[in-house]
């Protein structure tokens, strides 16, 4: 049970991203749809509000130049493969960990004669091992699953909205 609930949990946790990428929007748009009010107020009452909309203007092409900026940082190849390679290095390192303490706890085992493959079973692949193994793979092949169906109907929609 503690398996299923922890490949779930972390299936979920790999939406979290998508999520807050959602609410951040959410607020761009929002402020999008309050600097266009403010815009069809001071023409329906005849107001010239110039210096407050180009006041705003300039804090959204600020933050679209710092987007862009942040966008287009490269560096050299070796920075951008060691940026990218944190994640699944600290995996490996973790499996590595892992695999070695327990093929330490097998020979321990075997060197107390304990040679039945149930007690090794039981004494390897716990419960909260196999929870372990499942919220890593839930996180690594469910968030990537989630990604390649946002990006295929994500592209979609935005091609729609072009037309």
């Amino acid at each position: 049970m503690l398996t299923l609930i922890s490949t779930i949990l972390a299936g979920v946790l790999g939406f979290l991203p998508k999520l807050m990428g959602f609410f951040e929007r959410k607020q761009e748009l929002k402020y999008e749809i309050e600097l266009t009010t403010l815009k069809l107020q001071a023409a329906k009452e005849g107001l010239t509000i110039q210096a407050n909309t180009a006041d705003l203007k300039s804090m959204v092409e600020e933050g679209n130049s710092l987007r862009t900026h942040d966008l287009g940082l490269t560096g050299n190849r070796f920075t951008q493969i060691l940026s990218a390679s944190v994640r699944p290095v600290i995996t490996y390192a973790f499996f590595s960990l892992f695999f070695l303490v327990k093929l330490i706890m097998l020979f321990v085992l075997y060197d107390n004669g304990i040679v039945d493959p149930a007690v090794w079973k039981n004494n390897l692949l716990d419960d909260e091992t196999m929870a372990i193994f499942g919220a890593i793979i839930g996180f690594w092949f469910g968030a990537r699953a989630y990604q390649r169906l946002s990006e295929m109907y994500g592209a979609q929609s935005v091609t729609k909205g072009k037309k």
